[in-house]
């Protein structure tokens, strides 16, 4: 007879002393991935206040992708740093895109809200996510597990190929 997954799970917490966000069915491993993602070259759009039109910059962009699985109480809290190396020097900014789908065959709706975090050190940033998982009913649904995407600006980041003169100026 197999062992119970979610036993094996809570066994395991106890001897990590910290719960595990991870499904059952990967607890056959004691590694196993939270995230891929990459920071590549890309482009941002200003609107000015007070000028017309908008200017477009080069910047790094961040582009994480995971999955995970709703708690009891049909939420999960992520921050980047969580998941993604970010190291010392990080800037985080907005727009801040994060999509999430529940991989599952069954109608559940996830959605979320996000925050910028700054600690203490003026230098780097985090984001935090929040998601929701709800039935097609409008309640909390436990257990299901989503995948989930998020990119944002790196304003501490170099741009790889070299600083880049901004674009021209482009009015609408």
């Amino acid at each position: 007879m197999e062992p119970d997954k979610a036993d094996v799970k809570k066994k395991l917490e106890e001897i990590a002393g910290r719960e595990l966000v991870v499904a059952p069915e990967q607890l056959s491993r004691f590694r196993f991935p939270v995230s891929a993602y990459d920071s590549a070259d890309g482009l941002v759009a200003w609107q000015h206040i007070f000028l017309p039109g908008m200017s477009c910059e080069y910047a790094r962009l961040l582009d994480v992708s995971g999955a995970s699985y709703s708690g009891a109480d049909g939420k999960r809290v992520i921050r980047l740093s969580d998941v993604v190396c970010l190291g010392d020097y990080r800037l985080l900014s907005e727009p801040v895109n994060v999509l999430a789908t529940a991989r599952i065959a069954k109608p559940f709706f996830v959605t979320n809200t996000h925050s910028l975090i700054s600690p203490t050190d003026p230098h780097s940033s985090d984001i935090e996510i929040t998601f929701f998982v709800w039935d097609p009913n409008g309640n909390a649904a436990p257990d299901i597990v989503f995948d989930w995407r998020c990119r944002a600006i790196d304003t501490a980041a170099p741009i790889l190929r070299g600083a880049a003169p901004p674009l021209a100026e482009r009015s609408r």
